[in-house]
């Protein structure tokens, strides 16, 4: 690769909302000798229909961002691209590790003759160790780039090549939090009230049908909406669901696709209520606290400082791993209405009797590695195959 004029990077992407890679792909883009391209991967596992609304949000994020991209989808010639041949990619970035969620032809094994990179898509804080350690996707590529030593001490028990693979860079995604010159757009329909997200995971199942089970919509979803039309002078709420929730209520016996649209379009249209199924880090940056289920987030949103109550299902504790316990334990916690209602009431009386854990936890774990954020560290271990 030394000896290359031009080394083509691919980064393959299939949802908007797991795309966390911006910092490092704009930082290939300064560089002449590296030829980032973006590929929209098809997301396969919901249908047809929402494989191509999903495949469209994605298209959209990125032509607002100004990246350079293709659909792996041609409309007009009806063929899906053969990146191999077409791209010639010397390095393959992956955002999601699990197989049969894409064409087999965007997935690790096709990809023989390529230096193949792995950078989670969530800030991992569940007990799913097989999942997120030792596919193998995880196994085979050739950087498996890590958020923190706690991921690594798990990956080296549980992967297959104990870890090997790993470098430690901390968590790109949310690099955007260190960089004190950036201005985070507004994206809030009324900033003059309070900003709360409500974020709820896709996993409504029980343990029978899903492998982990944080989702509490089911039990929460009429009641938020009650609490949107309560406090409609106070709160500003945006809803931020997983982008696999929408497809699973299709299919849920008691939701179907009409009550699901009338109610995603509910959030949509209320006067202080908004529907976010994109990049949330501006929404995070702007926001005032969130209540949420969804797991990364336990993490990811400590990044803020800003308060926030998790909405707990039974044994939720049990499916954390060690990361996801710690930070977990410094947030609200709710299992009942009355304490979301205790929550907001904090929120409007403006205390957070918690602030000074998240704070001793942001600085403990969150800082850069290395001095430096994960998408500098990332981007020293590609430069270093070619200088």
């Amino acid at each position: 690769m030394k000896n290359k004029k031009r080394i083509n990077v691919v980064f393959f992407i299939i949802h908007a909302s797991v795309w966390k890679l911006d910092g490092l792909y704009k930082k290939m883009c300064k560089n002449k000798r590296l030829n980032p391209i973006i590929v929209i991967c098809p997301y396969i596992s919901q249908g047809e229909a929402n494989m191509f609304d999903e495949m469209c949000e994605v298209e959209k994020m990125l032509t607002n961002k100004n990246y350079h991209f293709v659909n792996a989808y041609d409309r007009h010639r009806k063929v899906w691209l053969d990146v191999k041949t077409e791209l010639c990619p010397d390095i393959v970035f992956f955002t999601n590790p699990y197989f049969g969620i894409t064409k087999k032809e965007y997935y690790i094994t096709n990809y023989t003759n390529s230096l193949n990179c792995y950078v989670p898509y969530s800030y991992t804080c569940d007990w799913l160790y097989e999942f997120q350690y030792n596919q193998p996707l995880q196994n085979f590529v050739w950087r498996f780039f890590l958020e923190s030593n706690i991921s690594k001490k798990i990956a080296k028990k549980h992967s297959l090549v104990r870890a090997k693979n790993v470098l430690v860079t901390g968590y790109p995604g949310l690099d955007i939090f260190f960089d004190k010159d950036y201005q985070p757009i507004n994206v809030w329909k009324n900033t003059q009230q309070i900003k709360l997200i409500w974020a709820p995971h896709h996993t409504i199942g029980n343990l029978a049908e899903e492998a982990i089970t944080f989702s509490t919509f089911l039990q929460y979803s009429d009641y938020m909406l009650e609490v949107a039309k309560k406090y409609k002078n106070i709160l500003q709420i945006a809803f931020k669901p997983h982008p696999i929730l929408k497809p699973k209520l299709y299919k849920h016996a008691l939701w179907g696709k009409e009550r699901t649209d009338a109610y995603y379009h509910c959030w949509e249209t209320m006067e202080n209520t908004q529907l976010e199924m994109s990049d949330y880090i501006d929404l995070f940056m702007t926001s005032d606290a969130m209540i949420f289920d969804s797991v990364s987030f336990i993490t990811e949103y400590l990044y803020t400082k800003k308060p926030a109550l998790f909405l707990c299902r039974e044994g939720i504790e049990k499916q954390l791993n060690e990361m996801g316990k710690i930070s977990w334990n410094i947030h609200y916690k709710a299992n009942s209405k009355e304490d979301i209602d205790f929550f907001i009431n904090l929120l409007l009386e403006g205390k957070d009797p918690l602030r000074e854990g998240r704070v001793a936890f942001y600085k403990e774990y969150l800082m850069p590695i290395n001095r430096q954020t994960a998408t500098d560290n990332i981007y020293s271990a590609i430069e270093k195959l070619y200088i």
